[in-house]
Parts: structure tokens; sequence; C-alpha cells
């Protein structure tokens, strides 16, 4: 299960990195539409904190619990904040 949660976690962190590679340059395109122009903290929001904190800190945390799955909780808590 621990270690389900830690794949899962990876594969969002991928997902995330991939957006920000290949879609959020897109909003600084010439050719964007006018009603998209200057929307991206509109469309994207703080997506970079968000991958900045799952990669940097909680996926982490969580690989820490795969041989210890009730700490799981432990870490939820400590960033229930930032989640």
């Amino acid at each position: 299960m621990m270690r389900e949660m830690v794949d899962t976690e990876r594969s969002y962190i991928n997902s995330l990195k991939f957006v920000i590679s290949n879609y959020v340059p897109e909003l600084g395109r010439d050719d964007l539409p006018v009603a998209l122009r200057g929307k991206r903290n509109v469309i994207f929001g703080n997506l970079e904190k968000i991958y900045e904190f799952h990669s940097n800190s909680f996926l982490a945390e969580l690989e820490q619990c795969v041989t210890m799955p009730l700490c799981v909780g432990n870490v939820f808590l400590r960033h229930v904040s930032s989640l």
C-alpha cells in the first residue's frame, strides 16, 4: 500500500513537471489568443510552488514511511496546511 502511495506521488510530480514544461510556456507565445493573454496565474495559479513542495519535501517524507506505514499519518499532519 505504501509503495503504491509513493508511486502515485511520483506520477503526480511527473505530471506537474510535464504541465510546467510544456503548457505554461505556451502562455508566453506571441500568437496567443487575446482572451488568454495575462491569464497565466488564473489558469495555472501556483503550480510551480505545488511542484516544489511535492518534489522537494512531501515525496521524500513519504518514501521514509515505506517500511513504517504508520508514520504516514504524521507526514500528512505535518503538512496539512500545504496540502
